[in-house]
């Protein structure tokens, strides 16, 4: 914490100025002094409040001025530790080149090793907004293989072997984190994906059961959830789903988009929908991926309704299977952390 010792420091020098034999205005000039420069040298961290002020405030116009306080809190080299947290805000909301220059300067320069390998993590994210999926997967096995891992790690890097359609790689990660599942919608949401790639629906299915008993804040599951519901030609609760996805938290980094599936919304509801859901029960990977359906023809779509849907599971002690996770609270919410916390606030107080 150099600003706590550099305001300390300061004070001290402004009481041993008082016990020195100078004229009083000479004291006063060298406190000033020693305060704006004290400011000045600290002048990242006020930028870096003023920006998450702005970024908290419900008034667009005040949100907009917190990218412009990021990039000062920036250039006046803010801390290691916080630029995570700008990076992280930036990728997920704004500009995320800009949070991908603050991380490499993170990678670049910082002697903390685990700062650096968080901010590989999220450097993934800025991969994966600008197509190079490759690299993004490649980036996070490689601070997985210096031994290091965490739940985002592994939620990324699921969705990204998911998304390249590499089944093989994507079942030793759903192995590897078994476990995790019972406390992150991410990582069951992984592997709900990976069974609906594999054609294996009735497993599936309990998967999303469980997750949206968890009712997660982010869209990706209710998607994957329709899907499933489709499969079986349940195109009430399919909506439900992409109702709820729609209407969840949105990032820069979540593959669907809400026009898509206010188009899908739509067409399902059309009072003849069946060639609608033949589509996308013939584009299952690339609508899980949060691309559109491709249309069938009328001659494709009678092809495939000829073969009977199948009927949903009868999921059987489903209370039991939800009690597993004692305290719902407990899931986390799978979204890189956003959100502003005390810790990064407290500054304020600090330094008022």
């Amino acid at each position: 914490m150099k600003s706590k010792y550099g305001f300390f420091t300061a004070f001290l020098i402004c009481i041993a100025l008082g016990f020195l034999p100078i004229p009083g205005y000479i004291k006063a000039i060298l406190i000033i002094l020693i305060s704006f420069t004290i400011l000045y040298v600290n002048r990242s961290m006020y930028y870096f409040i003023i920006a998450n002020r702005n970024y908290m405030n419900k008034k667009k116009e005040n949100k907009e001025k917190t990218w412009q306080y990021y990039r000062k809190a920036f250039d006046a080299n803010l801390i290691d530790k916080y630029k995570l947290t700008m990076a992280s805000i930036l990728i997920q909301k704004n500009d995320y080149n800009f949070g991908g220059e603050i991380l490499d300067s993170v990678i670049n320069k910082s002697k903390d090793k685990k700062l650096i390998k968080l901010a590989k993590i999220q450097k993934s994210m800025v991969f994966q907004l600008n197509g190079q999926i490759d690299e993004a997967i490649e980036i996070l096995e490689s601070v997985r293989n210096e031994g290091y891992c965490d739940k985002n790690l592994m939620i990324n890097l699921g969705t990204y072997v998911l998304y390249q359609n590499d089944l093989k790689k994507a079942k030793a990660l759903i192995k590897d984190t078994k476990e995790e599942e019972k406390t992150s919608s991410g990582i069951a949401d992984n592997h709900g994906w990976y069974c609906i790639l594999n054609n294996k629906w009735d497993e599936a299915y309990t998967i999303y059961l469980d997750i949206l008993d968890r009712k997660p804040r982010f869209p990706d599951p209710y998607v994957h959830a329709a899907q499933v519901f489709l499969h079986y030609n349940n195109v009430e609760k399919a909506l439900e789903c992409l109702n709820e996805a729609v209407n969840k938290t949105w990032t820069n980094t979540i593959f669907f988009k809400q026009d898509i599936l206010n188009k899908i919304i739509e067409d399902l509801k059309a009072e003849d929908n069946s060639i609608i859901v033949a589509s996308i029960n013939n584009s299952v990977e690339a609508v899980a991926k949060g691309k559109t359906y491709q249309k069938l023809s009328e001659a494709e779509e009678k092809k495939i309704l000829a073969k009977p849907f199948e009927k949903e599971p009868i999921i059987e002690n489903k209370k039991e299977k939800t009690e597993e996770i004692e305290d719902i609270s407990i899931v986390d919410e799978e979204l890189p952390n956003t959100e502003l916390t005390e810790e990064d606030l407290k500054w304020e107080e600090e330094h008022k």
